[in-house]
């Protein structure tokens, strides 16, 4: 595939990243890479990237089957088996020095207190943090067939977006919608919209904001939460 998979191993030993090759009928191929996050009970495994051969961009019909690759991976069936990954990659880490893989130095005092700065700032910001009643964080999906690319420069995180399901989507009858002031912007990753597809049916009303935007990716730039409507989204000043 003319990429370096090979430089991908100490992630998939330490965080439990999967690497995927793919191949559609016409003779298409790419590479995805799966990352596990560990910060959801549920340990999904979300898609990276996604190149072809000398890290060329894929076709839709390829990003269609490796949204289907991670809605399979993400299946609650194999939950049990990504708890498993999860635990091989913390024994992993205990186990291996992590300056195997990498130099490390040790810093200087002044270095030290600079970094404990940083740190300590950062603790300090609440709502950095992922709520407990966070019910999904990830990025809008599609964004690049929506109206996104036309409003990215007016967003600003924190910004309140809309849910809304598709059941007679064609493609996918777990769709959600994402919208912003009426715009649609994409969706719902298919390998996480299930559980939130399920709530909105049931008619459970539920909040989503912007929390994250980064205007120099293509692809995902929006990154959004999914919390419930008795602890709304919070806003930043």
């Amino acid at each position: 595939m003319r990429h370096c998979v090979a430089d991908y191993w100490h992630r998939c030993v330490m965080n439990g990243t999967r690497i995927v090759h793919m191949e559609l009928p016409d003779g298409e191929t790419a590479t995805a890479q799966y990352d596990l996050d560990e910060s959801l009970p549920t340990r999904p495994l979300r898609l990276q990237q996604l190149l072809g051969p000398f890290n060329e961009e894929s076709s839709e019909a390829m990003e269609c089957l490796a949204d289907e690759v991670a809605r399979w991976l993400c299946d609650e069936d194999r939950e049990p088996a990504r708890h498993r990954l999860a635990e091989s990659a913390r024994l992993a880490r205990e186990r291996l020095p992590s300056n195997r893989f990498t130099s490390q130095r040790a810093l200087d005092g002044r270095s030290r207190d600079e970094l404990a700065q940083v740190i300590a700032f950062a603790q300090a910001q609440s709502d950095w943090l992922a709520p407990d009643h966070a019910l999904l964080s990830s990025h809008v999906a599609g964004f690049r067939y929506g109206h996104g690319p036309h409003l990215l420069d007016h967003m600003d995180v924190g910004d309140t977006l809309t849910l809304i399901r598709e059941p007679q989507n064609p493609h996918d009858p777990a769709a959600v919608r994402i919208e912003w002031n009426g715009a649609k912007l994409g969706y719902v990753p298919r390998a996480e919209n299930a559980p939130i597809a399920r709530r909105l049916d049931r008619g459970e009303r539920l909040t989503a904001r912007v929390v994250s935007l980064d205007r120099r990716d293509a692809w995902t730039p929006i990154g959004f939460a999914i919390e419930t409507e008795a602890h709304p989204a919070r806003t930043t000043a």
